[in-house]
């Protein structure tokens, strides 16, 4: 039986999310292969019939709350990762070339490669950036760890392909790039139907709050209950609402979010891969607000704002919830919406399957 295993970044959801995407489409090529995904993101992310395995290669960033970021101590705990990481690489291939693993997928650590390598099997890159990239203006302030940008590059480096997605930044360390399209996911229910399903207002404007699974403290919330004139709907199991009525509190399982965010007019978040992505799929318009010093947000702000309708949200206004006139401009614009091409799920798994299936066995 052929074998496939997806290592997954767990920072946020946006990795977590495009990767179901891919596994999704590649279960209905080929139901008979088995998968297995190693990650620390959350099992219910991933399809039915998907192994899941709690096991992490990378460290991402630290990220306290969805708008707060420790770049310094990012670092410090990616050196004390990759100080032991040789351990590691060598258990992980060792028990892949043990299972007959045909092909690593990596999205995106980059120690994943280095498994791969190790272990004799083919490594192919999912991504629209590397953590190399992400690291490298935080190091102007932390020299001391301008090694460990080369440490990444050279595991890229044994990366057999990366399929580069769209709103992507400088990827030019992997040796060979396939450019594919947009991965995202549509709503597939009415909008009516998904607001009455879920006991949601149905003629008040919706908008959706979406912070990638990051807690979002020290905001105002009695805030949103006077901005009457607007419904909020929010799925974080953690957030204290104070009960105002045009405020309402979903549940994260029970039906699916995209359904959730096409139904809104609507996203207030910060910008990440996975809800830009939806909200282009979807033709939602985003309220976004900065989460700080990372440096994808300005490729995906340039992206949003030239394929689809976006306003920035100053983060004091945020703090306060002072939503009011900066979702009035929102909803007011009419740009266009850009026409992209969404198969990127499907392109992935078919070239994917097609390396699975002729790689050599371990």
């Amino acid at each position: 039986m052929t074998r496939v295993v997806f290592y997954v970044s767990s920072h946020g959801f946006g990795h977590a999310v495009r990767e179901a995407v891919v596994l999704e489409a590649f279960r209905r090529l080929a139901p008979d292969v088995e998968i297995e995904v190693r990650t620390e993101a959350a099992d219910w992310i991933f399809p039915s019939g998907v192994r899941v395995v709690r096991r992490g290669l990378d460290i991402g960033v630290v990220q306290p709350e969805s708008f707060r970021l420790e770049p310094r101590e990012t670092l410090v705990r990616y050196a004390a990762l990759a100080a032991r990481e040789g351990e590691l690489i060598e258990r992980e291939a060792t028990e892949l070339h043990r299972a007959g693993v045909g092909l690593v997928v990596a999205d995106i650590p980059s120690a994943a490669f280095a498994v791969a390598r190790r272990a004799g099997v083919p490594s192919v890159g999912i991504g629209n950036f590397c953590w190399d990239w992400i690291y490298e203006p935080w190091v102007d302030d932390a020299p001391e760890y301008r090694p460990l940008l080369d440490h990444l590059r050279a595991q890229h480096a044994q990366a057999d392909l990366l399929l580069r997605l769209p709103l992507h930044a400088d990827m030019s360390c992997f040796p060979c790039i396939v450019d594919i399209p947009l991965i995202a996911r549509r709503g597939s229910a009415d909008r009516a139907a998904t607001r009455r399903r879920l006991g949601l207002p149905l003629e008040t404007p919706l908008v959706l709050l979406s912070f990638g699974g990051f807690p979002f403290g020290g905001l105002d919330d009695a805030g949103l209950g006077r901005i009457g004139d607007y419904a909020f709907v929010l799925t974080d199991p953690d957030a204290v609402v104070d009960g105002a009525r045009n405020v309402f509190q979903l549940p994260r399982h029970g039906y699916a979010y995209v359904d959730l965010l096409a139904a809104c007019d609507a996203v207030v978040t910060k910008p990440g891969y996975g809800i830009v992505a939806d909200c282009l799929a979807n033709q939602t318009p985003m309220l976004y607000a900065s989460r700080g010093p990372f440096r994808e947000e300005a490729v995906l702000i340039d992206s949003l704002e030239r394929l689809g309708r976006a306003v920035r949200l100053p983060s004091d206004a945020l703090r306060d919830w002072d939503l009011r006139p900066y979702l009035d401009r929102l909803l007011a614009l009419d740009q266009p919406w850009a026409d992209l091409p969404l198969d990127g799920g499907v392109v992935a798994a078919e070239r994917l399957l097609a390396m699975a299936l002729s790689a050599p066995r371990p």
